[in-house]
């Protein structure tokens, strides 16, 4: 007897999938961020620290951000790989089946 169907719907990395995530490609990286930091650097005496810590800050956000879309782009691609097992697995059980 099958367990039951779980209606948890949250992704769960495969086995094959813990600790493969690729770092976002420098052509996708956003030069925003080191552009803030160099703002910062560039002009450090003439801001006041509540914009420096807002320029640093954005800059974080914006490389969380990245890390994190290169997060789902990976689970994207781990589900891909996932449904072409499963289909090849159900044209497989298909194929052994007896014709009517």
């Amino acid at each position: 007897m099958k367990p039951p169907m779980s209606n948890d719907d949250r992704f769960r990395p495969a086995h094959d999938d813990v600790g493969t995530r690729a770092p976002v490609p420098p052509e996708s990286r956003s030069p925003s961020p080191a552009h803030l930091r160099d703002s910062v650097r560039r002009y450090r005496g003439t801001l006041p620290a509540d914009v420096v810590q807002a320029l640093l800050d954005a800059a974080h956000e914006l490389e969380g951000s990245e890390d994190a879309f290169a997060v789902v782009v990976d689970q994207k691609h781990a589900l891909q790989r996932r449904l072409a097992q499963t289909e090849s697995n159900l044209r497989a059980a298909l194929a052994l089946r007896p014709n009517p």
